[in-house]
């Protein structure tokens, strides 16, 4: 498996999202919201875990492009994504941050799991979905009624000469 370091405007886009749809985690302790107050100690958390991992995968050598956690400043993204675009931007980062056996433990892990719960809740067709699914009971046969159809006084005439000659 290999690993790489995602890019500042990744994170952008993962808390931007998550400030935008008032994301909320659990760190232990309390709950904390993702607001633009906190969105540069948010992204820096979510960097800083993808950094580990790398350096753990590689032993240490990331490269010689310094601390990307240490120097990230949080940049709004501007351009609107989708919920799927971001659940699959959720999967890339855990993918790139799970070297460490720590990492399902860590409050980076927590925010992502949470940004990416919120990006499931805004799928498309979501609110007609049932929240506990039970199969349907079968639809009942079709009822064929036998519909009396009126006649035109020639079909009269010729049911009545048919009934006629039944009759002798």
């Amino acid at each position: 498996m290999s690993a790489f370091i995602v890019d500042a405007d990744h994170i952008d886009a993962l808390v931007t999202y998550a400030v935008r749809h008032q994301v909320s985690f659990w760190n232990g302790a309390e709950r904390i919201q993702i607001t633009r107050f906190n969105a540069e100690e948010i992204g820096r958390q979510l960097l800083d875990a993808n950094v580990a991992s790398v350096s753990h995968r590689y032993r240490g050598d990331i490269g010689d492009d310094g601390d990307p956690a240490a120097e990230y400043k949080f940049r709004e993204f501007r351009q609107e994504l989708s919920a799927v675009q971001i659940l699959v931007g959720c999967e890339c980062l855990d993918y790139q941050s799970c070297e460490r056996d720590d990492w399902e433990l860590s409050i980076a892990w927590r925010i992502l799991q949470a940004i990416r719960n919120q990006a499931v809740r805004a799928f498309p067709g979501r609110e007609g979905a049932q929240w506990e699914i039970r199969r349907q009971a079968p639809a009942p046969a079709p009822v064929i009624v036998a519909a009396r159809v009126p006649m035109t006084p020639g079909q009269k005439a010729a049911a009545t000469r048919r009934a006629r000659r039944a009759a002798r």
